[in-house]
């Protein structure tokens, strides 16, 4: 066995450079932070020296004393995930320089970003994998096709985010023996079920009256907000409704409850990313009601997990990889049954005691299945498996990246 990888994983700490957009987010670090918790791997994470959000354009953040390297990289179209890019010298200078057993690209394979990673990787010695949310089988037009083809055939592994992308991808031609299917994380020591005093401190900041219903996402017509409006219509116990995200269903969220004369009712909330946590705990119930399209299946339903961490009963649709991810911790509904979701938001808001027993339920599934540490063991894992390999056999599509 050639290359950096050569070296057994027992005489020295794994060197691992993970890479992607998303890490602009401190809270998007927590897998990493736990990944170089673990003392046969050093961690090396970069990302974008800024990248375009919702709310504003971020700087990439820090977690508080990281265990690994940072590395602020310069990029360009941030706004533009397919498109964006890193300044390619600066991309190749790290993943060339600094001899890595393995590099994970947390960008999409039909990425342009994902495509430079593959090429700056290139001639090294290293293992690259590449994680993909793929949930529908889709052929993309050129170059976005030329760049997944590419990606894919210098990658040594896959990660799927959920069962669903897994069995899409390898119906797809992604080779089903280098992936693998490894969740979304949630940090529990962020995300955690607040006392009541806590919660009613929130509440009073927001305006909101007990009981408060929950939705946490993107305000478009897929995540399911015409089945919230239609449902609570329905609703004859008395509600509020905390909606945290942003998109072109703001407005038509606002004149449906201005209609109904319930401002006071709805509130619609663009949250910075540090306080979802303490706002998703002050909730009562967590709706999430999201659509198929012809387009688009739920990838995973990270507020899901997030709303299991704190304690929250959550309502799911049956949509993509949703019921995978409630399992029994929660309520699974037909995603168009609008009268079911009514009936069933009516009885748990009736019900203390059931909403409690789905909390507790959520709470212990979160600690088993998508707690970082156990989200990032896997990852050790998996790259350890990775740097034992032999190196793969030398091929045209691999010059060609």
């Amino acid at each position: 066995m050639t290359g950096p990888g050569a070296q057994s994983a027992t005489t020295r700490p794994l060197r691992v450079l993970t890479i992607g957009h998303s890490y602009v987010v401190a809270l998007n670090q927590r897998v990493p932070a736990a990944v170089a918790a673990d003392s046969r791997i050093r961690l090396t994470l970069a990302a974008p020296r800024f990248h375009y959000g919702d709310l504003r354009r971020i700087t990439l953040e820090k977690i508080a004393d990281p265990a690994y390297t940072i590395v602020p990289l310069p990029a360009r179209l941030t706004r533009w995930n397919h498109l964006f890019w890193y300044d390619h010298r600066a991309l190749r200078h790290l993943a060339r320089g600094s001899a890595f057993d393995v590099v994970h690209a947390w960008e999409e394979p039909y990425t342009y970003a994902g495509y430079q990673i593959a090429r700056a990787v290139g001639p090294t010695g290293a293992r690259l994998l590449f994680r993909t949310a793929q949930s529908i089988v889709k052929r993309y037009p050129w170059p976005f096709s030329r760049f997944e083809r590419r990606t894919l055939a210098r990658a040594d592994g896959w990660v799927a985010g959920g069962h669903l992308v897994y069995d899409a991808m390898t119906r797809k031609g992604f080779p089903a023996d280098r992936g693998r299917v490894i969740t979304l994380g949630v940090d529990m020591e962020v995300f955690r079920p607040a006392p009541e005093p806590a919660r009613a401190a929130v509440r009073r900041e927001l305006g909101l009256e007990a009981p408060v219903i929950g939705f946490v996402g993107r305000l478009v017509a897929a995540k399911g907000l015409d089945v919230v409006m239609e449902a609570l219509e329905r609703v004859r116990r008395p509600w509020t409704l905390l909606v945290l995200g942003s998109g072109p269903y703001e407005n038509r969220l606002r004149s449906w409850a201005a209609t109904h004369g319930w401002e006071r009712r709805v509130h619609v909330r663009l949250a910075h990313h540090n306080d979802v946590p303490r706002f998703l705990a002050a909730m009562d119930l967590l709706l999430a009601p999201s659509q198929t399209t012809p387009s688009w299946k739920e990838q995973f339903g990270r507020m899901v997990i997030e709303a299991f961490a704190c304690g929250v009963a959550v309502v799911g649709s049956d949509s993509g990889e949703i019921p995978r991810v409630i399992g029994d911790a929660g309520v699974v509904l037909p995603e168009t049954d609008v009268e079911r979701w009514a009936v069933t938001t009516d009885e748990l808001l009736a019900n203390d005691g059931r909403r409690r027993d789905l909390g507790r339920r959520g709470l212990e599934r979160c600690r088993t299945r998508y707690d970082v540490r156990q989200v990032a063991a896997q990852y050790v894992d998996f790259y350890l498996e990775l740097a034992r390999r032999g190196p793969r056999a030398e091929s045209r599509d691999r010059d060609e990246v």
